[in-house]
């Protein structure tokens, strides 16, 4: 069981959405903490008596119900559900009985929802990942990415470069992309050194423990379910991600992080920059396969050289997150030097992207 209560989660999550601009999540979240107990329906006898970390920081209990209750508004379940959430506007009390409804009627049905963990592919994420990987197309000039996604849901940050950014003063991406990512900046800008930097993808590859298909409306509707439904401009976004990447081949494995690695994360002919990278997604693997994914990038990675580099990425939440401030980019690298391994916090990011903060790291200092 874990140490803090359901209904303590919920208060802690409502306060966070709240604070990352979706006041509707904040209320259902807090009616949650407020009204729900263990015998209001068996949805609540089943997720009370949870046996993990019904926190964000474990298996986030509240984003996998308010998924499902945003799932079933989306697909038109529940016509008087739909009445109630955005674009439409209602009380506290209606929205508490026409969720009660849901929970009492589709019981079974929301559990089943409920048993995989959130699958936010949110792409102003990408805006985080984009500096880095600048940083170490600059430092290993001529060499092409392979990219390396674990929990990638549907990939779609696998497709980065397919977008268009604005990073502090610098125009990167594709310029004529229908999606444009422009972050407020802060920080360091992204000085010298990157002058002509670009990224050269060879392959993109991701796993998750249930990878979400864009190519299939289920897919498109089970990956919408996850963004706050009054968060417009994150909508339309995914969106227009969904269609980019819908033309690209991206491959997805049902796998977690350690076994995958081990699979995919083989010694290199050389010639290559290989990145392993996440964002919020880490924590949703087990202990265990964690550490095998750590295994395996660092034996990888202790076996290459200057021609054959290895990076392993990470935007994700840290101690400093629940203070607000947002996720943490940490980078290691494998290059054949003495600094091989070490991990550098590069900056911090907002968990939607609506900011990155950025230290300064030249292409040089890597």
């Amino acid at each position: 069981m874990s140490e803090v209560s359901l209904s303590r989660a919920f208060a802690l999550q409502g306060s966070a959405c709240s604070h990352l601009g979706s006041p509707f999540t904040g209320q259902l979240c807090a009616l949650f903490a407020e009204r729900w107990t263990p015998r209001s329906d068996a949805v609540a006898e089943r997720l009370f008596d949870w046996d993990g970390d019904v926190t964000s920081a474990g298996d986030n209990l509240p984003l996998r119900l308010a998924g499902a209750l945003h799932h079933w508004a989306l697909t038109d379940r529940d016509a008087g559900l739909k009445r109630c959430w955005p674009p439409h506007t209602a009380d506290a009390d209606a929205i508490w009985d026409s969720v009660s409804r849901v929970l009492k009627a589709d019981a079974q049905d929301i559990l089943a929802f409920c048993r995989n963990p959130p699958q936010t592919n949110e792409v102003g994420r990408s805006a985080a990942l984009m500096p880095v990987l600048l940083t170490l197309a600059a430092r290993f000039a001529g060499l092409p990415l392979a990219l390396f996604e674990v929990g990638a849901s549907a990939g779609l940050n696998l497709c980065l470069d397919r977008w268009g950014y604005r990073l502090g003063g610098r125009v990167c991406g594709d310029a004529d992309s229908a999606l444009q990512l422009t972050p407020q900046w802060r920080g360091a800008p992204l000085g010298a050194g990157f002058e002509g930097a670009r990224l050269h993808i060879a392959e993109r590859r991701g796993c998750d423990i249930a990878p979400i298909d864009v190519r299939s409306e289920a897919g498109c509707a089970r990956l919408m379910s996850y963004i706050w439904p009054d968060q417009r401009e994150r909508l339309e976004r995914t969106r227009s991600a969904v269609e980019i990447a819908r033309s690209l081949d991206v491959r997805l494995d049902t796998c977690g992080a350690g076994e995958w690695l081990e699979q995919r994360l083989t010694p290199s002919p050389g010639e290559q920059l290989r990145v392993v990278y996440s964002t919020v997604a880490w924590q949703y693997f087990s202990r265990a396969d964690q550490q095998r994914g750590r295994d395996r990038i660092r034996r990888i990675g202790e076996g290459g050289g200057d021609r054959a580099p290895l990076a392993w990425l990470r935007v994700e939440a840290d101690e400093a997150s629940q203070r607000g401030q947002g996720a943490a980019i940490i980078l290691a690298l494998w290059c054949g030097g003495a600094s091989d391994g070490v991990e550098r916090e590069l900056g911090r990011a907002d968990f939607h992207g609506r900011w990155v903060e950025w230290g300064g790291a030249s292409p040089g200092e890597l």
